[in-house]
Formats: C-alpha cells, structure tokens, sequence
C-alpha cells in the first residue's frame, strides 16, 4: 500500500512545480520550454511533475491563474485600505511602473508571448475571454462601488462599461 498523501503536501509539489516553471519560463519565453526543462529545473521526476500537470500549457495557465489571484486580492487590499478609486488606480499603475522597470527580469515577456502566438489556437481563444470575464467581474463591484461613494459620476450605467 502506498503512503497516503496529504492535500497539503499535494499542494505544495504542484508549487514547487509551477515556481520551477516560472524560472524556466523568465529564461526562456514560452514557446521553447517543453516538459523536460521543467522536470530538469524541478528536480523531481518526470513522473512527479507529470502527476500534478500534462503540459507546459496547463502550467502557464496554472501561474497566469494565481498571478491573477493575487492581483485581485492586491485590488481588495487597496480599496479596503480606504483609498479613493484614483488612489486605488495610481498604487496599480505604480506597481505597473515597477514591473515594466524589471521586464527583463519577469515573466512579462512570456505572457505576452503565450498570448500573441496562441491566438489562433481555439483552447486558447476560450481561455482569454474566459480570463476577461473574470477581470470584468473583478472590476465591477469596484466602480460601482466608486460610483456609490460618489467618486464616479458615469454617464451609463456602469455594467454597460463592460459589454
């Protein structure tokens, strides 16, 4: 009988996973990486990394996926902190600042790279309007909410912004 394996140690591996994939893919862009320069930056097994992911896509969108998860919960931190809609925006574009200082040195250059050439990729096409729905349901709640603090005074109402 194998040993039973916790959640949390699941969890974990998948991380350690996806944090060796984010080095491979700063290096190298997106389109090179295969699943031996993960395996190879992992340290672990073919069949461990193979266990938690079937391709080098579903890694890049695992990372894409927490990265927008934590700008989401960035966005919330910054509106509970009390700060105005425009506080709100220029921390944002601050921190937009930053990144574009330091591409180089970031994964910028293979997100782009991921969506420029998968455009006519049908599973890709579907994972990017997926991904702005959920900007979209994260953005609402925020500017209605500065409409209702009177920050924001639209001349439509403000769901018809993102349709």
């Amino acid at each position: 009988m194998s040993p039973k394996v916790t959640a949390n140690h699941k969890e974990q591996r998948r991380k350690e996973i996806m944090h060796a994939a984010v080095e491979v893919f700063k290096r190298k862009g997106f389109e090179p990486v295969t699943m031996k320069d993960i395996v190879e930056e992992s340290g672990m097994s073919r069949g461990g990394v193979y266990m938690y992911f079937s391709s080098t896509e579903e890694i890049f969108r695992a990372i894409l996926d927490e990265m927008e998860a934590s700008e989401e919960q960035q966005l919330a931190r910054l509106f509970e902190q009390g700060l105005n809609m425009w506080g709100v925006v220029d921390k944002l574009l601050e921190e937009q600042e930053h990144q574009i200082e330091r591409v180089a040195e970031g994964l910028t250059p293979a997100v782009f790279e991921y969506f420029f050439t998968g455009w006519r990729e049908k599973n890709r096409d579907a994972y990017m309007v997926e991904r702005y729905k959920r900007a979209i349901r994260q953005w609402a709640p925020f500017l209605e909410a500065a409409v209702e603090r009177g920050e924001l005074q639209p001349r439509m109402p403000v769901e018809s912004m993102f349709k």
